[in-house]
This record gives C-alpha cells, sequence and structure tokens, in this order.
C-alpha cells in the first residue's frame, strides 16, 4: 500500500469519525430534551472518551446533573462540568464558538448555567439545613457571595446546637471551632457565666477544698483576684480553726 493510498485512508478515518462523533453529540442532545437522562449522559461519556466534543459533552452533562426531573440530579457534579466548560471556553476560538451555537452554548448560556447550578445548591442545603451540608457547599462552591451566606448560616446553627447543649465543654468546642463566627462573642459570655455561676456554688460554704477543687475544674477563670481572696479567707478559717467554715455571708468576722 503506497503512502498516498495510506493517507487517503487515514484521512477517510478521521472525517467518518468526527461525523460518527458528531451524530452522538446530536443524539445526546435529543435524548436529554426527550428527557432520556440516562441515555443522554452514556452518550455524552462515549463523545468525552473519544476525545471528541468535549465542551459541547460536559455543557449537556451539567445540564442533566442540575435538572431536577433526573432523579439522581447532582448540583456539585454539575458545577464541575461547568466549571471545565467556563475554562475551555476561554481557549477556543471565534470559529469553534460559532459552531457551539448549534447547541445554544455560548458565553452568556454558560453564565446562566453556572448561576443557576450555585443557586439551586445553596437552596438545597438551606432546606436540609445541616452543618455538613453547609460545610459541603463551603468547600464545593466558590462563589463569594454565596459562601459568605452559607458560613452565617452554619456559624448560626451550630451555636444553637453547641448552645443548647447546655454545657461549659459544648461552648467552649464552637469557640474553638469558629472562631471567626460573630456568635462567638455570645459563646464566651455564656461560658463566663457558667463559670460564675460555678464559682459561686463552690465558695459559698467557704470549705477550702471545694475552692481547689473549683480551681482544678476551671483553670480558665478570669477573675483571679477574686479567687485568691476567697482561697486565702478559707485558708485562714481552717487555720484558726474556728468553729465554722468561711461563709461569704460572714466576711467581716474574717477581716
Amino acid at each position: 500500500m503506497n503512502t498516498h493510498l495510506k493517507l487517503k485512508l487515514l484521512i477517510g478515518f478521521v472525517i467518518i469519525n468526527s461525523f460518527m462523533s458528531a451524530q452522538n453529540i446530536d443524539k445526546a442532545f435529543q435524548f436529554y430534551y426527550q428527557k432520556e437522562y440516562k441515555t443522554s449522559i452514556e452518550l455524552f461519556k462515549r463523545v468525552i472518551a473519544k476525545k471528541k466534543n468535549i465542551l459541547e459533552s460536559k455543557y449537556g452533562l451539567a445540564l442533566i446533573y442540575s435538572n431536577l426531573d433526573y432523579d439522581k440530579h447532582n448540583y456539585s457534579r454539575a458545577y464541575k462540568y461547568i466549571l471545565s466548560v467556563e475554562k475551555a471556553f476561554e481557549k477556543i476560538d471565534e470559529k469553534e464558538k460559532s459552531n457551539l451555537l448549534e447547541y445554544k452554548i455560548n458565553e452568556q448560556s454558560i453564565s446562566d448555567l453556572k448561576n443557576n447550578i450555585l443557586d439551586l445548591a445553596f437552596v438545597e442545603t438551606i432546606k436540609i439545613n445541616t452543618i455538613e451540608n453547609y460545610d459541603e457547599f463551603i468547600r464545593s462552591y466558590n462563589d463569594a457571595e454565596l459562601r459568605n451566606k452559607a458560613i452565617s448560616s452554619r456559624n448560626s446553627l451550630a451555636f444553637d446546637l453547641y448552645k443548647n447543649q447546655n454545657s461549659r465543654q459544648a461552648l467552649s468546642d464552637f469557640i474553638k471551632l469558629y472562631p471567626d463566627a460573630k456568635q462567638t462573642d455570645s459563646a464566651r459570655i455564656l461560658l463566663k457565666n457558667f463559670g460564675l455561676k460555678a464559682f459561686y456554688e463552690y465558695t459559698f460554704e467557704g470549705e477550702l477544698d471545694l475552692i481547689e477543687t473549683f480551681e482544678k475544674l476551671y483553670p480558665d477563670f478570669e477573675d483571679k483576684e477574686k479567687l485568691n481572696n476567697e482561697k486565702i479567707l478559707a485558708f485562714n478559717a481552717f487555720r484558726l480553726e474556728l468553729d465554722k467554715p468561711y461563709n461569704i455571708l460572714l466576711h467581716d468576722a474574717y477581716v
């Protein structure tokens, strides 16, 4: 077989392959509009595997995975596809962009689909309303405005959940996990109140061992001067071997 014939066969193969790919991409979109989503996905992926019409196929997949009519819709997957389309679209020439109009793909349609996916994903996240889903949205989507809204909603939900546990440890955990949350100041106030309540409970009887127990349980108690004064008074009462232990109500008797 001479070189000229080989070249002819190669060109013929390329033409036939391109024609078949074009047919497949057309069929994929037809099945999409007919709501035959599973078949459409198979065809789009088959085209991508052949490294043909990749941009169109990924756009089609983004359409399907963001469509509520598809029972396996997946906004995160749709978003990855549309980001890939957006990036690829920026690199192609005007002729290629013109060819894409056949499938209603242009800069505006790409932007509209991307924003629609973001909005749908955010609405779904709000509806589910769990810390895990908010964290997933924050990791997966790079829209600044919606990410900030998701962070705000996540922090508010987390604060309510940790606060309702009504424990010092839960409030401490919230502050460590969400140091930038606007609710952190409120958590610190509640944590301080926990400490003050415990302080009065442990020091009311003036027993030195109870005060020392408090000191071990609350090493971060802020009013160190107040705590030391209680320890000194309790210790002096113990040394004087009074009939009754130090009582805050009898403070004047010790000074």
